[in-house]
């Protein structure tokens, strides 16, 4: 485990750099192919891509600000500005806003929008969670040398729970999960609800093994959880009507 991947003529190049870019790149390919096989235009779904990326940036920085608001206030430069601190499901706020803003200007579906990019996502995320692992962060609590799976960490200088490889794993198999439901597709929006239903019960679990800056909110519960405990009912909820009223 190293964060450093290559260093050439002063530029420093990170595996978490390198393989967030990966996951991207990798994302949107898949998102421009399965434009192709809803009839639309791929190049444009790329385009779109790129910008859904870059607010759910925006999204996933204001979240971590959020979350450390009072070491924020002491020096809020060195959060606006650092490489580090995203997190995810602000990421997956900011950048579904945006999409449906877009989706309402261009008249487009949002419902098969969010399909095409979400399976992307699920693996553009896998991939880039590695480059967490190599970095040393989001790990998870404290083992010691021999536990199952213990990790030894530069950053923490002790072993930990690879929450990042469980998290990939879990991603890839819910990407599979997605690609079949994606062939017996029987309403718009199906595949993001899904993946969205999938991640947020793994993610919920998950938040107990993780061992980073946790902070917790309501019962004992992190702010993610809280978060999930009143979007997944609503998803639910939403899946069913969508279902019975909403044919492809």
């Amino acid at each position: 485990m190293h964060p450093i991947f290559l260093k050439i003529f002063g530029l420093t190049i990170t595996y978490y750099g390198l393989f967030v870019a990966t996951g991207v790149i990798t994302g949107l390919v898949i998102a421009r192919k399965l434009a192709y096989f809803f009839k639309m235009d791929g190049e444009k779904i790329f385009d779109l891509g790129i910008l859904i990326i870059i607010f759910s940036m925006i999204g996933a920085r204001i979240f971590y600000i959020f979350l450390n608001w009072t070491d924020f206030l002491d020096n809020p430069m060195s959060y606006i500005f650092s490489r580090a601190g995203f997190v995810f499901l602000g990421g997956v706020i900011g950048g579904t806003a945006f999409g449906i803003i877009y989706a309402l200007i261009k008249k487009l579906k949002i419902g098969t929008l969010a399909d095409i990019f979400v399976s992307g996502l699920a693996i553009g995320h896998a991939i880039g969670r590695q480059g967490c692992l190599l970095n040393g962060c989001c790990y998870g609590k404290r083992l010691d040398q021999g536990d199952f799976f213990a990790t030894y960490f530069f950053t923490t200088g002790d072993f930990r729970i690879p929450t990042q490889l469980y998290e990939s794993l879990a991603e890839i198999v819910i990407f599979f999960i997605l690609i079949q439901i994606l062939k017996r597709r029987k309403f718009s929006g199906q595949v993001f609800i899904s993946y969205v239903i999938f991640y947020g019960i793994w993610r919920f679990f998950l938040e107990f093994l993780r061992g980073d800056f946790v902070r917790y909110y309501f019962l004992h519960l992190t702010f993610s959880q809280v978060i999930l405990i009143f979007l997944l009912p609503i998803l639910f909820v939403i899946y069913f009507i969508l279902k019975k009223y909403d044919k492809v």
